[in-house]
């Protein structure tokens, strides 16, 4: 871990001092200059996406204008491979996106014929079969018109490793392949010509012809010799037909041609092989001793990635070192505001090892935290356990007997009572039975999200379409006496799940009415968000009711703490309704906030986005 830090710290300084010469000095470098400078970043956001991405974000505000579009379109290309290859799908599409519709509106083919295929690469990451197909022809069509053979088998390949590997549609996968072999043989491109071969030798396997894939690793072969990938192919072959000495002898072969690999990776699958082969052989040791060999190359390969990691690093804090220097004795007046970048990366520095030496700190504490997150998860389990059975022992069971008694009551005296005693015993009725309808429904939405049985179900919205519980929440109010007022924007737009927003809305709103007395007041807002959720709303849900003191404010979403307590009119209440609000909320990525003051009212308030969010969702 220290090792992986310290690597992301030296490539930092680099980075850092390229981005504060490159920006300063943009105005002297020339076009064809610049050009090789982006082909660096090319290359540098394969290994470092990060580091290229700082440096790219910095350069595209510069290159605007049509007399920029194409340096401005390639940019664009290389930022969406850098995401993309971090594992930031959406973002990488927009970039992409937005690459091939300016280099398609400048007619820059030959860029337009490497986006599509950068857009097939990340549909492929994606599992998008059809999509990927789909810039994979648009690519490989542009690449005939402009006759580039090279790109044309890659296509080729692409095209095939999406129906093989993704949708096993073997039989529409062969003719690519074959078609690219055609087009590598006439243009001596050893590369894809091997690729696809043992891909076709690879399917032929899968499908049974195990002659048939022979073949073809035995004609790469004959015309290219020996490869070692072609070899691990046979080895599989022989191993799918259960063969498995000769499968053993062909990969024994690769081990032993190869006193050193290339790839210590591909050195691990032959032992790996190798031993599972003697295993379904019947050859324990044998296998045990493979194993141990695989286990032990496991290890070496994690210190060469480490040692292959900071070497790069090396050569890339020298490289950009050395030209640093020469541009900064070619642009002498520029010194003092290079001086100036170099103090800015400095303080980075010193922020980046104060950084580490909190890393540090974090993880020798990291272990004494765990025994006490393990405490803490039993406690909630048990302060669920015994909160549910609290509902069910009291919560249900008092005021479902309690409506018994009452209503044998009413038979018993109902022909004798007058009218207005009779009115205001069936309010007191409809008082206790809103309450354990209220109930119920918190009761229900909690077991569900305690069990899993709660679907979140995103989509985009008008929230006034999913208010349908306001005409009761206006009706209970004007019940009891209380003024309530809503002010929702008419446009407004949500991204999340209806039906859980929906439960948030009318629990809050239920809630300010219960606590608050007649003649108090409720009010409704939905405002266009300012705080951390600047694409969205906020929505506030305030009172004049009997408010909170900061104890009880502090307990409002603790299980092992929450407490009904009985509204101003006497309505039932059973302390679960703010969890499910809290719960339901986390499930979109915000938070429930509340200020309250007792005797003075409360104010809820939380933030809700307008569009979909893949990193928060």
């Amino acid at each position: 871990m220290k090792t992986h830090l310290l690597r992301q710290l030296f490539f930092l300084i680099a980075a850092m001092l390229t981005v504060a010469c490159t920006v300063h000095e943009r105005g002297q470098v020339n076009d064809n200059d610049f050009k090789a400078l982006l082909d660096k970043y090319s290359v540098l956001a394969q290994d470092y996406p990060d580091s290229a991405l700082m440096i790219l974000n910095e350069l595209l505000p510069q290159q605007q204008g049509d007399d920029k579009a194409a340096t401005h379109a390639r940019i664009l290309d290389i930022i969406g491979v850098s995401y993309n290859l971090k594992g930031k799908y959406d973002s990488a599409a927009h970039y992409l996106y937005e690459a091939s519709r300016l280099a398609e509106k400048i007619k820059y083919d030959s860029l337009q014929m490497i986006v599509l295929s950068h857009l097939g690469i990340l549909q492929f990451e994606m599992k998008n079969a059809d999509d990927a197909v789909k810039y994979y022809q648009q690519s490989l069509v542009l690449s005939e018109k402009l006759k580039d053979s090279i790109f044309i088998a890659y296509q080729l390949n692409n095209i095939g490793n999406v129906y093989m590997t993704l949708n096993n549609e073997f039989e529409k996968a062969i003719p690519y392949f074959e078609r690219c072999m055609e087009v590598s043989e006439k243009i001596n491109c050893i590369k894809a010509y091997a690729v696809a071969g043992i891909n076709l030798a690879q399917i032929y396997n899968e499908l049974g012809e195990h002659d048939k894939a022979l073949q073809k690793i035995k004609r790469i072969t004959e015309q290219y010799g020996e490869n070692n990938y072609a070899s691990f192919t046979v080895g599989e072959i022989y191993y799918k037909k259960g063969d498995y000495e000769k499968a053993i002898h062909e990969w024994k072969e690769i081990l032993t041609k190869n006193e050193q690999f290339d790839s210590k990776e591909f050195e691990y699958a032959i032992l790996n092989k190798i031993a599972d082969a003697y295993k379904v052989s019947g050859n324990s040791d044998s296998s045990l001793v493979y194993l141990e060999k695989s286990y032990a190359l496991k290890d070496v390969l994690h210190d060469l990635e480490t040692d292959e990691t900071i070497n790069k690093l090396k050569i890339a804090y020298e490289t950009e070192k050395k030209e640093m220097e020469i541009e900064r004795q070619q642009q002498v007046i520029s010194r003092q505001n290079l001086q100036r970048a170099i103090l800015v990366a400095g303080v980075a520095v010193c922020a980046i090892i104060l950084a580490l030496l909190w890393f540090m700190l974090r993880l020798r504490n990291r272990r004494n935290h765990a025994l006490s997150e393990r405490n803490d998860a039993l406690t909630e389990m048990n302060a669920t356990k015994d909160k549910f059975f609290s509902i069910i022992s009291h919560d249900l069971r008092n005021p479902a007997i309690a409506q018994r008694d009452a209503l044998q009551l009413l038979v018993q005296n109902g022909s004798r009572w007058d009218v207005d005693r009779l009115t205001s015993y069936y309010r007191d009725l409809q008082k206790s039975a809103d309450g354990q309808v209220d109930l119920l429904f918190n009761l229900l939405g909690w077991a569900q999200i305690q069990t899993g049985r709660m679907t979140y179900a995103p989509e985009t919205f008008i929230l006034t379409d999913a208010l349908t519980d306001l005409p009761f929440v206006r009706k209970m109010a004007a019940n009891k006496g209380v003024a309530f007022s809503s002010q929702i924007p008419g446009n407004a737009i949500i991204a999340g799940d209806r039906n859980m927003l929906a439960m948030v809305i009318r629990n809050l709103l239920i809630n300010a009415v219960k606590f608050t007395p007649a003649g108090g007041e409720v009010k409704f807002d939905v405002s266009p968000a300012c705080g951390e959720i600047p694409a969205g709303y906020t929505v506030t849900i305030s009172d004049t009711g009997i408010g909170m003191t900061k104890e009880q404010t502090g307990k409002l979403f603790r299980l092992d703490s929450a407490r009904s307590r009985k509204g101003t009119a006497g309505e039932q209440g059973s302390g679960l309704g703010l969890i499910v609000c809290r719960e339901l909320l986390e499930k979109h990525g915000s938070e429930l906030h509340v200020e309250s003051e007792e005797g003075k009212g409360s104010r809820f308030w939380f933030e809700l986005r307008s569009e979909a969010s893949t990193e928060l969702f």
